[in-house]
């Protein structure tokens, strides 16, 4: 569609970075204005356009990196873009009606919506993102958490008195579009079942839904090729949060993906994938603890964040000792490379650190924080390769996402390379820290309430 500009056709928008093309905005070009200024007369109809459409830039970006904030002190005004990517194009919206239409990069409003998870009324409410206006309501039975699949066609809801998750269809091009196409119990082959689902992850390439249930002190996996449960794992007690990491990026190319649970007490369990079996290059099971110097968790735990611009498979945990609040990095420091199987040829004789792999703690964020606790955390996606065309993997079913996959990496770099790192506090602030130098980067910014915090590959 269009409405009555015909150059804002589907068929002259391009995505850079792409090799497949694709549909909609790619996350790594802003529209401008961001947000749109709102039109009483709507400029498309099919779909429904109550906004501006971006700006037109003519085939040359003045926008480069610099100095975006000024100096209020000495009058300096702000030089540039507070990206430091130089692969940034600028914006491309679409040119007015002509014979002859240019190629244009961002439209308003087409795929923007929002899902909200209200747990009082049972029910997942979509909003038109632009104008926030309901969509439509979907009633869903105790409703816990949300996951998004990496190529953003099927949402995950966790439902936790009926110990489901419920699928719901989110391609805007699906004759079943925000309808329920699935409601999956956690019993697995075994009749093992998995009781009052929480958090849920979709792991990037892919391959499974990762599901906590703390009354059944459990994990189940959901594949997401058949959306079936492949596995339901015991091991962890009260598990109260829950970060995946991809396959792709890794330092030591183990060709693994792994988790991280931790529980109501602070103590963290490393998941490791398969596949197992005879062939297998992984336990796909709970294969151990970081370490940790003096201690063995982390006290009072808040939240976990996985770090999309790390090859060693980093999170970030934020907990709360009486000494105030302390955010650790934890990554893979140390593992032989490359895929490594899980059992032996007769004869070979062992070797017992051949799968040896250790995670620490590799910084330290504390004493930079206006709060004694973390509710929520996030980083910035300024500088990502998003838009850049990728796959699942041949476990998640090897199907092509054309841009924007939720994949945290793309031809085994990271996806985004962060340089700041969110912490909303407990006082109503939200603390802004330089990730690498671990210092404050901006004052905090006061936010009343605040407990929520996202980015694009938030999990």
């Amino acid at each position: 569609s269009g409405g009555q500009n015909n150059c804002a056709s589907l068929a002259f928008q391009t995505i850079p970075g792409s090799t497949i093309g694709g549909r909609g905005n790619n996350i790594s070009n802003a529209p401008h204005p961001n947000p749109p200024r709102l039109e009483l007369s709507p400029s498309c109809y099919s779909p429904l356009i109550q906004a501006e459409e971006p700006t037109q830039m003519g085939l040359v970006s003045t926008l480069s990196p610099g100095n975006a904030f000024g100096d209020l002190a000495t009058g300096q005004k702000p030089s540039g873009l507070l990206t430091e990517s130089l692969s940034y194009g600028g914006f491309w919206g679409p040119a007015p009606a002509q014979p002859t239409c240019p190629q244009f990069v961002l439209r308003q409003q087409i795929g923007h919506f929002l899902f909200l998870l209200d747990e009082t009324n049972s029910e997942i409410v979509i909003l038109n993102s632009n104008r926030m206006s309901i969509i439509k309501r979907l009633p869903v039975v105790s409703p816990r958490d949300l996951a998004i699949s990496p190529d953003l066609n099927i949402l995950a809801v966790s439902n936790n008195s009926a110990s489901t998750v419920t699928f719901i269809d989110t391609d805007p091009f699906s004759p079943t579009f925000l309808e329920i196409i699935k409601v999956v119990s956690l019993v697995d082959e075994n009749n093992r079942r998995a009781l009052g689902p929480t958090e849920l992850v979709w792991q990037g390439n892919g391959e499974d839904i990762l599901v906590i249930c703390d009354r059944s002190n459990s994990m189940a996996l959901v594949s997401g090729n058949g959306l079936e449960v492949r596995k339901i794992i015991s091991g962890v007690e009260a598990p109260k949060l829950l970060a995946v990491t991809d396959r792709n990026s890794s330092t030591y190319a183990t060709g693994l993906y792994y988790a991280y649970v931790v529980s109501q007490t602070g103590r963290m369990k490393i998941f490791e994938s398969g596949p197992d079996g005879l062939q297998g290059i992984g336990f796909d099971e709970f294969i151990g603890e970081p370490l940790l110097e003096g201690r063995s968790d982390f006290e009072n735990p808040s939240a976990l964040l996985i770090n999309p611009g790390s090859l060693n498979h980093s999170v970030f945990v934020a907990y709360a000792p009486p000494t105030g609040a302390v955010i650790d990095d934890i990554w893979l420091d140390s593992a032989p490379p490359g895929a490594v199987p899980i059992r032996l040829q007769p004869g070979v004789v062992a070797d017992p650190s051949r799968r040896g792999k250790t995670w620490l703690a590799i910084k330290q964020y504390k004493d930079v924080f206006s709060s004694s606790s973390i509710r929520d955390m996030a980083v910035d996606d300024l500088n990502n390769f998003g838009s850049t065309s990728t796959a699942y993997s041949v476990f998640g079913g090897g199907n092509l996402v054309p841009h924007s996959s939720k994949s945290l990496s793309r031809a085994g770099a990271p996806v985004s390379f962060p340089r700041f790192l969110f912490a909303a506090s407990s006082a109503g602030f939200i603390d802004v820290l330089n990730i690498t130098e671990g210092t404050v980067a901006v004052p905090p910014i006061r936010v009343e309430g605040v407990s929520v915090l996202a980015h694009y590959w938030r999990q």
